[in-house]
């Protein structure tokens, strides 16, 4: 087994080790050499996925960040997909169906951010991803999340998807009779 964290076998965990990691997860690239994906799976559950992301991102930032999130929220604004955290966030992980012929850009800013379509699916990973408008998504019908993972310096984490607001009139005001 390549040392843990080592998805690249170059005898350190770096950056270099989480794309290769996003890649594997994403399809894209995946890892066959069974040394690799042993050192991928730094969290030694078995399974190479944003948890053994999270674990390398900690070794390299180490301590002194700010508090860990406990709570995500995401807000769908148009063709637009906003997150506002109560802390910091690790990784996103996101699944998300539209038209074939729609087209994906990331905005925020993140320490890693990738993405695959294929047909109407698109899922995207962001590493440390700055709070904000993550992504906007060209699509005549909008898109709908299929699947959503989210993860602090300690494990995955909750979050809430907000896509509908609404301004109710509060009448009659029972404080003014």
């Amino acid at each position: 087994c390549n040392d843990l964290g080592d998805a690249t076998g170059d005898g350190i965990s770096d950056i270099l080790d989480i794309v290769t990691i996003v890649n594997h997860i994403l399809g894209s690239s995946p890892i066959s050499d069974d040394l690799a994906y042993c050192g991928a799976d730094i969290t030694e559950d078995g399974i190479v996925d944003i948890l053994d992301i999270v674990t390398i991102v900690n070794n390299i930032l180490g301590s002194g960040r700010v508090d860990d999130a406990y709570k995500v929220n995401f807000y769908k604004t148009g063709d637009a997909l906003e997150m506002e955290a109560n802390g910091f966030v690790s990784a996103v992980q996101m699944t998300i169906k539209h038209d074939s012929d729609a087209s994906f850009e990331f905005i925020s800013e993140s320490l890693v951010s990738a993405y695959v379509t294929d047909g109407e699916s698109t899922t995207f990973i962001m590493v440390v991803p700055e709070e904000g408008v993550l992504f906007n998504l060209n699509s005549e019908n909008g898109f709908t999340i299929e699947d959503l993972k989210v993860a602090n310096s300690s494990g995955l984490i909750t979050s809430a998807v907000i896509d509908q607001f609404a301004l109710m009139s509060s009448y009659p005001n029972p404080f003014n009779p």
